[in-house]
């Protein structure tokens, strides 16, 4: 998982190995407002 934000710049690398699931290779928007998050494919925005 790579996660990159605009302000402050930044950008992280996470790998977790998976139990349950099979892995997608899609990228997700995460945004959030201090109070909630919504995660979100580039397409629905």
């Amino acid at each position: 998982m790579v996660h990159r934000q605009e302000v402050p710049e930044r950008r992280m690398r996470w790998i977790f190995q998976l139990k349950h699931t099979t892995p997608i290779n899609r990228i997700i928007w995460c945004m959030d407002s201090d109070e909630y998050q919504m995660m979100l494919f580039p397409s629905d925005y």
